[in-house]
């Protein structure tokens, strides 16, 4: 399973550096140790959940530079490898940013320039000292900085983890400042939609557009035993477990079962890629909201792949069965 998490490390401020660019731009400087030169080395854009690539750069004599403006306050982006081996995630603004690392150890690398960053790191600091303690942590920096936009984006991370309950104590007591921003904004959604689903409840009901754009309702399935599988494109899990369900899909269609997938994309193009490449032949909807899709919200869902198993008369019967469990569950439905 997939979930996503931040990685932070020590960081430490320099207030001079902002006059040197002009205002509203970004500039990353990077000095990276055990690189070939002409290697490049790539910047994605991670705040929608998936990866997006905004530049690439050739390293020369173990230096690298990024230009460019994003158009927020802050944007949590990562500063990769080629091959993807080498990968550091960080918040970026528009300031100087100094990027030092060394091949293969990129999990430490220092990174300066970012008020958001150095935010992320004084918690991670606190963390490293119990990391069994990191939910407490977590909840205890929310509550004594409510007035963060880094506690907003903690809760908008882990909301669905920590549940409705415990997620709206920390809600309420976020500054209306929060509250007002992106994440903030994320969280009171996830609030006013999830509905805590589990095994032996009645599934909530929700539509989203297919493909083709056409709406699509999970009531439509109603008096079938439909497969609620949440996944996306850029899911390796996701994509090994498709094969499954396409064998699972094409033994059991003819008896009564269906699966109505929910794709967890933020670029349409990768979601038909996908569909093609896996040879998905069921219904795939998807709001092009990544994680923040109106699906995931409802149900909760903080990874992936997910799935729920629904009876005819719209009750979930059972919860992430993947491989041969799908298979044989339905083997003792279907008889």
């Amino acid at each position: 399973m997939i979930k996503i998490s931040l990685l932070s490390l020590l960081i430490t401020i320099s207030t001079g550096s902002f006059s040197q660019i002009r205002k509203g731009e970004f500039e990353i400087l990077g000095n990276v140790s055990g690189f070939q030169d002409s290697t490049y080395i790539r910047l994605y854009d991670f705040s929608s959940g998936s990866n997006i690539l905004m530049d690439s750069a050739k390293i020369v004599s173990g230096k690298f530079v990024f230009k460019g403006s994003i158009n927020r306050n802050f944007q949590q982006v990562g500063v990769v490898s080629s091959d993807f081996k080498n990968i550091k995630l960080f918040w970026l603004e528009n300031s100087i940013i100094h990027f030092n690392a060394e091949k293969d150890k990129f999990s430490k690398a220092i990174i300066t320039g970012s008020f958001m960053q150095n935010e992320a790191n004084q918690l991670d600091s606190i963390i490293q000292l119990n990391p069994k303690q990191e939910k407490g942590d977590n909840i205890a920096y929310i509550k004594e900085h409510p007035n963060s936009f880094y506690s907003g984006f903690l809760l908008k991370v882990y909301c669905t983890t920590w549940g409705k309950d415990t997620s709206k104590l920390l809600y309420k007591g976020l500054s209306e400042k929060v509250k007002k921003s992106e994440f903030g904004k994320s969280i009171g959604e996830y609030l006013s939609l999830s509905k805590d689903i589990k095994v032996g409840d009645k599934s909530a009901n929700f539509t989203l557009p297919n493909i083709n754009g056409k709406k699509v309702s999970l009531s439509d399935y109603k008096g079938k035993y439909v497969l609620l599988d949440f996944w996306g494109s850029w899911c390796k899990p996701c994509r090994e477990e498709n094969p499954n369900l396409v064998k699972t899909y094409s033994k059991f269609k003819s008896k009564g079962f269906d699966i109505l997938g929910i794709s967890v994309e933020t670029k349409r193009q990768d979601w038909l890629d996908a569909i093609r490449q896996d040879k998905i032949s069921w219904e795939s909807l998807s709001d092009l909201k990544g994680s923040n899709n109106l699906a995931s919200l409802i149900f909760g869902i903080h990874y992936y792949p997910a799935n729920f198993l629904i009876d005819p008369k719209g009750v979930i019967i059972a919860k992430d069965l993947r491989g041969d469990a799908l298979s044989k569950k339905l083997a003792e439905l279907l008889k």
